[in-house]
């Protein structure tokens, strides 16, 4: 037997027994149809049906087993059942300090034409709008460290029957991953976050997060003054210096950072947070601050602020590992079907 193969069956074996492990209260048509689509998905590094399907290596016919695989996974939405056994599968994972990075992608198909519920989607990296669908995901990582946690990952778009909003979708994925993680790890969104039911939800239920604020978004001082946080970025004083290091596109691109803090309050809410101010060469960033709201303990003359500041940065880790999937597994060649995504893809089962 060659390497390949003993590689190979390896990974199949890793892949059944935590497939079974997951899946064990599940029928026996499923724990078999979640379990060949991890592994061919692994194996073809594709989520084409056709690719799968030959990864497998079956005794029957390739049609045979094509059309099996398009039966089981049209039969009914699972997404919802899958993200379940993710959040709870990964909640193991997730410490007190572990980063929740929750991100919302774009998946453009353009070149689709009759593709079911093709919505207005807008490319992250081109900001170009196209057609296509929305993705939504939670991976947990450590401030130190490489390893990524997927917790949570769905497709939507808001031309599907019964879509409710961006702001349901957000919160759905807020609290699956929150009836297992519990109040455990730090929510941490870019300004997609900045959104009075983020922060209500957030708040309401005593979640630590850290969300970047966009510059339309006004502030309550101390003295009573509501003010924009564009100001605010001018007014702060800043208090510590540092040099940081960060990943943009697979490369390691270093960058100097001033911060500073100062204690606020969203005027509809009576609890006070803290804006920290990120001024400086941060790459991708513009020379605008980087201005982040945060309910963790802040010292505002400096000491903890880099904290805020690396927990931030941590999220980019989490984008960058839904860039690696999306690149890796060819998801925007694939043929989409309507409403939820059927299946949630990782990075590495064979470490599971």
């Amino acid at each position: 037997m060659g390497q390949d193969s003993k590689t190979a069956g390896k990974l199949k074996g890793q892949i059944t027994r935590w497939v079974n492990w997951i899946t064990r209260d599940l029928s026996k048509p499923t724990r078999r149809w979640v379990r060949e689509m991890v592994y061919g998905i692994q194996a073809a590094e594709d989520v084409k049906l056709s690719n799968i399907a030959r990864s497998l290596d079956d005794r029957i016919g390739l049609i045979e087993i094509e059309h099996r695989l398009s039966r089981q996974t049209s039969s009914r939405d699972r997404s919802e059942l899958l993200n379940e056994l993710l959040s709870w599968w990964g909640s193991g994972g997730v410490g007190e300090d572990t980063v929740l990075g929750l991100d919302i992608g774009d998946l453009q198909k353009r070149y689709g034409k009759k593709m079911e519920y093709l919505a207005e989607v807008r490319d992250g990296s081109t900001g170009e709008i196209g057609k296509g669908y929305w993705m939504l995901h939670v991976i947990g990582a450590e401030v130190e460290g490489e390893r990524v946690l997927p917790l949570y990952q769905t497709l939507y778009s808001q031309e599907s029957e019964g879509w409710e909003s961006e702001n349901a979708e957000m919160l759905r994925a807020i609290r699956t991953v929150g009836r297992h993680v519990e109040k455990r790890g730090i929510w941490t969104i870019d300004r997609g976050g900045d959104r009075p039911v983020i922060y209500n939800h957030l708040l309401g239920n005593g979640l630590r997060f850290v969300i970047r604020v966009e510059g339309r978004r006004h502030l309550s001082r101390p003295s009573g003054e509501k003010v924009g946080v564009k100001e605010l970025g001018r007014r702060c004083r800043m208090v510590e210096r540092h040099s940081v290091r960060v990943e943009v596109e697979g490369k390691r691109v270093k960058g100097s950072v001033s911060l500073g803090a100062l204690r606020v309050r969203l005027p509809w809410r009576k609890e006070w947070l803290w804006l920290v101010v990120v001024k400086g060469a941060l790459p991708g960033q513009g020379n605008d601050p980087i201005l982040l709201l945060t309910n963790m303990r802040v010292l505002p003359k400096g000491g903890n602020l880099r904290r805020i500041l690396d927990i931030y940065l941590t999220r980019w880790k989490c984008e960058e590992s839904w860039r690696f999937v999306k690149q890796a597994y060819g998801l925007e060649d694939a043929c989409l079907p309507a409403g939820r995504c059927e299946f949630v893809v990782t990075r590495d089962f064979a470490t599971l």
